[in-house]
This record gives structure tokens, sequence and C-alpha cells, in this order.
């Protein structure tokens, strides 16, 4: 049964960096953690057959098998009404990895300690 809480897909290959924005989500009440994905092929493949869990997308930049960068268009082909915030520890306000990161489609960045 869908809610009208953050239902979050939470890409990322660091399994302590999952833990720290899972705890962090979870502490803030209405967020769910619907998806934890290692890597952007993984996110890709759950979206194609469970678009409608996901209502926010937080998407590492650098990770193994498929970026961030290359899984970002992917991802928005799904439609542009699922948020996408890009998480790294090069996405800083006006970085390039950010400027990029937007103009492919991101909705916003955050950085990661």
């Amino acid at each position: 049964m869908l809610t009208n809480d953050a239902r979050v897909m939470l890409v990322e290959d660091s399994p302590l960096i999952r833990s720290y924005i899972s705890r962090i989500l979870k502490d803030e009440g209405g967020i769910e953690i619907v998806y934890k994905a290692r890597n952007g092929a993984e996110a890709v493949q759950y979206l194609k057959s469970n678009y409608s869990r996901i209502n926010i997308i937080i998407l590492d930049i650098e990770m193994p098998v498929m970026g961030g960068m290359t899984a970002l268009p992917l991802l928005r082909g799904f439609g542009e009404n699922i948020p996408i915030i890009m998480s790294s520890t090069l996405t800083t306000d006006g970085a390039e990895m950010t400027v990029s990161a937007l103009a492919l489609g991101a909705s916003d960045y955050i950085s990661k300690p």
C-alpha cells in the first residue's frame, strides 16, 4: 500500500555510507527506504519494474559497474516527476560535476561527509 511518505531508492556503493544515510533518513520520520542499490545498473533494473514504488532517488556519482552520471539519464528516462538528488564528495556548489549532473536532469545535490 502506498502512502504519502517519501519512498526513497538509495543508490550508493559504500555499505558504510548506505548505513549512515539510511539512519539519518529513518530518524527524520515519514521516509521509507524502499530499495538500496549498490550501483547505477541495479538502480535502473529495479526502477524498470518498480517505478510506482519510488518517489525520490538519492544517487551517488562514483560507483563501480555503472556510476551515477551514466545512470542519471537512464533513471530520468522513467519520468521527470521523480526527484533525483546527487550525493557525492564531488557535489558542491558550483563544482563542475554538480553543474554537469544538474544539466543531465538531477533535481538537486547533497555533499557526503
